[in-house]
Formats: structure tokens, sequence, C-alpha cells
């Protein structure tokens, strides 16, 4: 078993994958395989310190689990443009927070392993 996961923004680059998207994806496995992530931004100090760090401290100390960031990302896909404004993470979070609010529009799925699963706090570096 490996003891850590090393990735990044993985299909960013010249497939022009979305590297918001891809941070919350691999930062989910992660937290359900209950390994930790060394998430590389290739020299993005701006994305690491401004956006996925904020991120982070705020899932990680609102208890957020990786049931409630997939069903925000789902329920984000089906409602907008998943890549528009304000940025992914801002709305992913205010997702989670309306959803907490009023448990009954969750949608929340009793069956979903990942739904207990809380998402674990990765290393970030800059490199």
């Amino acid at each position: 078993v490996c003891p850590e996961i090393a990735t990044g923004n993985l299909g960013c680059g010249a497939f022009n994958g979305h590297h918001h998207l891809k941070a919350l994806q691999q930062w989910m496995a992660a937290s359900v395989a209950k390994r930790p992530l060394r998430y590389y931004t290739f020299k993005d100090r701006m994305f690491r310190d401004g956006v996925l760090e904020g991120f982070v401290e705020w899932a990680v100390s609102a208890d957020v689990r990786v049931g409630e960031i997939w069903r925000a990302l789902t329920r984000l896909g089906q409602d907008e443009d998943l890549f528009g404004r304000p940025p992914l993470f801002d709305r992913v979070k205010s997702d989670i927070e309306a959803a907490r609010a009023d448990p009954s529009s969750s949608g929340a799925a009793d069956h979903d392993p990942a739904a207990t699963t809380t998402a674990s706090s990765p290393t970030s570096k800059a490199e």
C-alpha cells in the first residue's frame, strides 16, 4: 500500500482540464482511499495559497464529507456552467452550506459510501 499519493493538475495543460475540478476529484479519491495526498500545483502559488488552501481549511474545519462535495458538484453540473463564475470552490462551498441549512433539499443518498468519509487535509506544493 502506498503511503501517500503524489499528484497535480493532471490533464490541465494540453488537454484543457479544469484544475479546480481536478484537485477536487483527486482529493475526494484520496480521502475515500484514506491516503494522504501531496498535490503539486506546478509553481501556481496563487492557486495553492489563495484558492486551494482556503477551500481545504474551510472544508476540514467544517467537517465536510466527500459525499457532500460530490453532491455539490453533481448539482452544480446539472444547473449551470460548472466552470463559470464565481470560481468553482466558492460555488461548491455555497452549495454545501445551503444544503446543510436545508437538509431536505440535499438529495443525500444513504447508500453512498463516500457520504460518511471526511475529506482529509492534503499537502499542497507549488513545485
